[in-house]
């Protein structure tokens, strides 16, 4: 059954722990059910919502208040976010599981989770290499000069030997 906690039981289970944060590497959560800790300046407004002032803290505020409620499978990596406060590390969210219009929720199953994480893990593990210029430059002529002796190869090839028809050879075959 695709509960939650049973698709972050087999996340955990399959994809591990991240390496330098002891955490699981993915989760699936609930996008009105997460808050964190965040510094910095808010302002404050009266129940009626007339402003009063802005003051600077730390609050406790809606994760993903931009996000309607729905599932979402998130990555553990380390915090370098100086708004976060006392976390060694931070989950960020790497898709939402919502319909094409980001209006209606999406249901939760692990095979949608799993392929999801294959593809991730995918693409982390086989990063495109980055080439300077240099690099492209010597892999074209690599290329050019493999095309090269290969056109040379054909040109200077001896021609094939083809015995063409002549009297003798018409004869032989008129006579048989």
């Amino acid at each position: 059954m695709d509960t939650p906690t049973n698709i972050n039981t087999r996340l955990r289970e399959k994809y591990g722990l991240h390496p330098q944060l002891d955490v699981p590497k993915y989760r699936v959560v609930r996008s009105d059910k997460e808050t964190e800790k965040r510094k910095g300046d808010y302002n404050l407004y009266t129940e009626s919502g007339i402003f009063i002032r802005r003051e600077f803290g730390v609050r406790e505020i809606c994760k993903y208040w931009y996000i309607p409620p729905c599932w979402i499978l998130e990555r553990a990596e380390p915090n370098n976010r100086p708004d976060l406060i006392d976390e060694k590390f931070t989950y960020e969210p790497l898709m939402t599981f919502l319909d094409k219009d980001n209006k209606d929720s999406l249901p939760l199953t692990w095979r949608a989770v799993e392929y999801l994480v294959t593809r991730f893990e995918f693409m982390a593990n086989n990063k495109p290499v980055v080439k300077s210029e240099e690099d492209w430059k010597k892999e074209e002529e690599k290329e050019m000069q493999v095309e090269s002796d290969k056109i040379l190869g054909i040109i200077d090839a001896p021609e094939p030997v083809k015995e063409l028809p002549t009297f003798k050879s018409m004869v032989e075959i008129k006579n048989e």
